[in-house]
């Protein structure tokens, strides 16, 4: 899907995989893929439960290639809604998200600040970590929570 020089990716954190990914092109060629969405599970009611970005089975993971500079932002979701319209809210801290190059250590960025990336083809794609808190009330109704997290690039030279 071409999109200028702005690309938007939203995925489901509750689901992983390659479902959904977008490119953008307007001097600079670039892709972006989740890899995986947050995964919860089973919450107790009333316990808070955080997912950092150094979980690897857990954290929300989108890849962008390609070449080029990107502002990527993040648009962060309030809650996970369940189908009949129950809401866990979700708590994004200042160290809630990464940046990470090939196997390189991830960096700490503040998911709520956009984040400038430099992609050269050669040193490989890089990896946006995403990790969170969710909030279950003492009261919270069990079932199945989803909620989307979109991803905003944006060529900064355009």
């Amino acid at each position: 899907m071409k999109l200028g020089p702005l690309l938007a990716l939203a995925l489901a954190l509750a689901a992983g995989g390659r479902e959904a990914a977008a490119q953008a092109s307007s001097g600079t060629s670039l892709e972006a893929f989740p890899v995986q969405g947050l995964a919860f599970g089973p919450m107790i009611p009333g316990v808070p439960e955080s997912i950092p970005v150094t979980d690897g089975a857990r954290r929300a993971e989108i890849v962008i290639t390609g070449q080029g500079t990107a502002d990527v932002t993040l648009v962060l979701p309030e809650a996970l809604v369940s189908a009949a319209g129950a809401r866990i809210p979700l708590r994004f801290g200042a160290r809630d998200a990464a940046v990470a190059r090939g196997s390189g250590a991830a960096v700490p960025v503040d998911p709520h600040q956009p984040i400038r990336v430099s992609l050269d083809g050669a040193s490989g794609p890089v990896r946006i970590l995403v990790g969170a808190t969710a909030l279950p009330a003492p009261g919270q109704v069990a079932g199945t929570y989803t909620t989307t997290l979109v991803l905003v690039v944006v060529n900064p030279g355009t």
